[in-house]
């Protein structure tokens, strides 16, 4: 078992503020580390159709990534790969695709790509572009964000 798996589990008994503080560390770290591999490092696609923007990452079996804060709930697919996943929201998950599931507003992800992965995440906005729509949906500071969305998941 990879060590970063080992700690993300760990991490995910840990109370959900101190998840969050555990991602940040990470990132911190990474970046101090001089170990950021930038936007290259994970292939992107964007497609924009009538209101809706698709978002299409590539990642490879071994990297560790983190993401910005969502403000709005939306759709994610795991296209291809294995991944697993800590949010304060739901600790340390793993996804095997193909799956789909909906992240709540504030979701902060450190994720650990187990098997080469194609995420796609879906979000409505009327932006018509890549840097447009990243400001308008993500944040870097969780006092940018209200959480009061609601949505309910449908059987």
């Amino acid at each position: 078992m990879h060590p970063i798996v080992k700690v993300m589990e760990l991490a995910g008994a840990l109370a959900p503020m101190s998840i969050r503080e555990a991602i940040h560390t990470f990132q911190e770290g990474v970046i101090n580390a001089g170990a950021n591999e930038g936007q290259d490092a994970c292939p992107l696609r964007h497609t924009f159709v009538d209101g809706v923007y698709a978002r299409e990452i590539i990642m490879f079996e071994g990297q560790t990534v983190v993401g910005r804060i969502h403000r709005h709930p939306h759709l994610n697919f795991i296209m291809s790969g294995k991944v697993r996943v800590l949010t304060e929201q739901e600790g340390a998950v793993e996804y095997i695709a193909p799956c789909m599931f909906v992240s709540q507003p504030g979701t902060k992800r450190l994720v650990h790509v187990l098997e080469d992965c194609i995420w796609v995440t879906v979000h409505p906005t009327s932006k018509t572009t890549p840097e447009e729509a990243v400001e308008e949906l993500t944040t870097l500071d969780y006092n940018d964000i209200e959480l009061t969305t609601e949505f309910e998941v449908l059987a």
